[in-house]
């Protein structure tokens, strides 16, 4: 009951209070129209109209061309021959056709290369021929079988003046193979002795020393 009372004695006091004050406030301006004009919105951009779609053209067959006749080449004269180094070109002067062909390569291998009589003795004399020695102590007696030393020298001395040794051997009758030329044979059977000279040709070629040693 008392906080009734007491709230009714609050409203009693505030109400006349709220009353008035109420009364005293002015009332609010109204707004003023704006003298500025402001400018009407911009009209929005107009869409694109679509493109209307193109329709695809029927593709029509390309009709077949006639066969391209081949060109006909001009006829060509044969091509003349390269002169070569062998034989000279013919101008069409007639000395060129008279001048007889010159040789060939073919004509170089076939044919034979003559040898001169130098050519032919030079060989021959670089070929060794055969030579035998035998020995016998008197003239037209029995050879010797044993017992001797054959030398064989050049006939031609050497720049010290001395006979260059071509051959020796110690058989009783020696087979040797000289080139044809001259040489100085010798012999020796103990203290018996004999020296000859000797040309050595082509064929076969012998010679017979004679010792004279009946008397040792």
């Amino acid at each position: 009951m008392r906080l009734t009372a007491l709230l009714a004695l609050l409203l009693a006091v505030l109400l006349p209070a709220w009353a008035e004050a109420a009364s005293t406030i002015p009332p609010l301006p109204r707004p003023r129209p704006s003298s500025r004009t402001e400018a009407p919105a911009a009209a929005p951009a107009p869409m694109p109209a679509p493109a209307p779609a193109t329709r695809a053209h029927p593709v029509v067959p390309a009709t077949p061309s006639s066969p391209a006749t081949p060109a006909t080449p001009p006829p060509t004269s044969p091509a003349a021959p390269a002169p070569t180094s062998e034989t000279p070109p013919n101008d069409g002067s007639p000395a060129a056709a008279n001048s007889p062909p010159g040789p060939t390569e073919a004509d170089d291998i076939s044919a034979p290369v003559p040898k001169t009589a130098a050519a032919a003795a030079s060989a021959v004399a670089a070929k060794r021929q055969p030579v035998t020695l035998t020995a016998t102590l008197t003239d037209g007696g029995a050879t010797v079988n044993e017992g001797l030393v054959w030398r064989v020298f050049d006939s031609q001395a050497d720049a010290k003046g001395q006979l260059t040794l071509a051959a020796k051997s110690n058989d009783a009758a020696p087979k040797l193979s000289l080139a044809p030329g001259d040489y100085v044979v010798h012999v020796a059977y103990g203290r018996a002795q004999a020296t000859d000279t000797l040309t050595v040709t082509a064929g076969a070629n012998t010679k017979s020393l004679i010792l004279d040693a009946g008397a040792l």
